[in-house]
């Protein structure tokens, strides 16, 4: 008997949540969905008309180098036989610290490279 007491005493001053918490949860769930998420399709055929209504779709990658570029670059700065065999995400990893990072440091993630195509390779990035 007491112990049926104590589970319906512990129901009754358990904590229910406040009709502001109740408010303060679902404006937190409305602003997510409202919020617009920023889409770049990389492939020219995807429905980007089937995406739910919070997506906004770029037209254009602004600041992404298309590939042909970016390998021009490496030619130019005598790199295209020390990337070969690389994908394209390892060569776009190096071409951003090059172009972010200081020398030095990059020279130190990459010690097969000769530090004079990377130098030259930053000063073509410059241009």
């Amino acid at each position: 008997m007491k112990f049926a007491f104590l589970i319906i005493l512990a129901i009754l001053v358990s904590p229910m949540p406040s009709d502001a918490a109740k408010k303060k949860s679902a404006s937190k769930r409305a602003v997510a969905q409202d919020s617009a998420m920023r889409v770049l399709p990389l492939d020219p055929y995807y429905p980007v008309d089937k995406l739910p209504r919070n997506y906004e779709v770029e037209k254009s990658a602004n600041g992404v180098m298309p590939s042909a570029e970016r390998d021009q670059l490496f030619l130019e700065a005598g790199l295209s036989e020390d990337v070969k065999g690389w994908d394209q995400f390892e060569k776009d990893i190096l071409y951003m610290r090059v172009k972010n990072e200081n020398l030095t440091e990059v020279a130190g993630r990459y010690p097969l490279i000769p530090s004079a195509a990377l130098s030259r390779l930053k000063r073509l990035i410059a241009k």
